[in-house]
């Protein structure tokens, strides 16, 4: 890729030995169509951040267009898109902005969708389509066959442009943990992801070796802050309450970190210097107290004649939440705030926050236990930008400086000076908390030992990114 003398321009040279798996070259109409069908107004996935500031995006959003994308149309100047994509020849590509933005390169990394196989389906029934029982995508292996909610079967891509793949057959299967460690400690499977309460089982395996790394998964609590009562002393009072670190070490038995904003101790941008909240229920006490909380006859906490209580939402399947949320409850019961606790499905939950409806629902939710990954670029502008609310920023902060402050370290072209501004919005959110961060669990997982080369090249065992499929083309099985 090659930027332009300001960097608002990026313009992407692709490789001319990619094909798809039906034997279709990948080529710009495939990454044209892939980024410019996230920004129709009948998109209803979670990548518009993607497209946000490039130009021509709003008014391309905001206004009404035929249901397909013209590919054709586009390159004869009959229809105009996004004007911030621009195919250039078959095998350039350019993305512009009106400034530059960090998240230019970091948010071009979808895997690319084939326009000849998605041109016919109207955008907002992508995820219905039928193309989808038999995907066609150009990475090293291809798909086979499937069995819903058992297993996928991939084979060796023979034309994958870095090379054929040296196992020739991959299957995925969904197993709940105790079967699948069954099944890894027999041979029936090579690898398998476990939550560390079964560390010391698997530990005691024969050939099969554990890999324990660091993740950019971060777990938090979100707080609604439309309802009054979660004024900023009191959300500090709250994290001061939460036993983070017991919630590391009893839940995640020590493995995972206790993290004090979104932006996790690993990471280039991390600030080292903030204070955080230990936990300490006499200073949550004397805060709340400070807030206007007095200590009701049955011991819950009341201000202007309201009850301090309110419902802590969380999903099913997450061991680690469904084992902390009792724990966040005890915590917070012990400086007179009673929570509810509401384990429920992962859709009803996003109908709750994420999903609500339009305009904001203040009463949707109380507290909701829920996790994100960080990427490279510690933007977090989807997530607590007032733009964004509620789409997005669905807990509901707002703070004009702040959104600023966003904008300048997405801006801002020069490393360091951008890990200072990325430090000064941690500091931010440490003190205004949002949200209420809690760990970021490492990734277990266990490997037979008779699989190779599952690291790539120059990774070590602390780089978050060691344990990843990246290379997955380049294992192989030593029988």
């Amino acid at each position: 890729w090659e930027w332009n003398e300001d960097k608002t321009r990026v313009t992407f040279k692709l490789r001319e030995d990619v094909t798809f798996h039906d034997g279709e070259p990948l080529t710009a109409r495939d990454v044209w169509y892939t980024y410019t069908q996230i920004g129709h107004p009948d998109y209803e996935g979670t990548r518009l951040s993607y497209n946000r500031y490039l130009l021509g995006y709003d008014e391309y959003r905001n206004n009404e267009t035929e249901k397909t994308l013209d590919y054709e149309a586009y390159m004869s100047g009959e229809k105009e898109y996004i004007k911030g994509i621009e195919v250039i020849n078959d095998y350039e590509i350019a993305f512009e902005s009106e400034e530059y933005s960090s998240r230019m390169l970091a948010d071009r990394f979808l895997g690319i969708m084939p326009y000849h196989i998605w041109k016919d389906v109207p955008i907002g029934e992508n995820h219905m389509a039928e193309v989808l029982d038999k995907p066609i995508g150009s990475g090293p292996f291809k798909f086979d066959s499937y069995s819903r909610d058992e297993y996928v079967i991939l084979q060796a891509f023979d034309d994958y442009y870095l090379g054929r793949p040296y196992v020739d057959e991959m299957i995925w299967m969904i197993r709940n943990q105790e079967v699948a460690l069954m099944e890894l400690e027999i041979g029936n499977i090579h690898l398998a992801e476990f939550n560390p309460d079964s560390y010391d089982m698997v530990s005691e395996f024969d050939n099969v070796d554990i890999y324990n790394d660091q993740s950019p998964v971060y777990q938090y609590m979100g707080i609604n802050l439309q309802d009054p009562k979660f004024t900023m002393k009191t959300r500090q009072a709250m994290a001061h309450a939460i036993d983070r670190e017991g919630i590391v070490e009893s839940a995640l038995l020590g493995f995972g970190v206790v993290v004090e904003t979104p932006i996790v101790p690993f990471h280039w941008a991390h600030n080292p210097n903030l204070e955080g909240y230990d936990y300490n229920p006499e200073k949550a006490k004397e805060l709340l107290a400070e807030d206007g909380w007095e200590v009701g006859e049955d011991g819950i906490l009341v201000r202007d004649g309201i009850k301090f209580e309110a419902e802590l939402l969380y999903p099913t399947g997450n061991q680690v939440r469904i084992q902390s949320a009792p724990i966040i409850q005890q915590n917070l019961a012990e400086v007179g705030i009673k929570a509810n606790l509401n384990m429920t499905d992962w859709g009803t939950l996003l109908d709750q926050t994420e999903r609500r409806e339009h305009p904001f629902v203040a009463d949707s939710f109380d507290l909701v236990l829920v996790g994100l990954a960080g990427g490279v670029v510690p933007d977090q502008s989807q997530k607590y930008h007032s733009s964004n609310i509620p789409d997005g920023n669905y807990v509901g902060y707002s703070n004009p400086e702040f959104d600023q402050m966003l904008d300048e370290a997405l801006q801002e072209p020069d490393r360091e000076k951008q890990i200072q501004l990325y430090w000064e919005i941690q500091e931010v959110m440490s003190e205004e908390l949002p949200v209420i961060t809690l760990y970021s669990p490492n990734r277990l997982t266990g490997v037979k030992s008779n699989v190779r080369n599952v690291r790539p090249e120059g990774a070590e065992d602390n780089d978050w990114r060691a344990f990843g499929l990246v290379n997955i083309h380049e294992w192989w099985l030593d029988n």
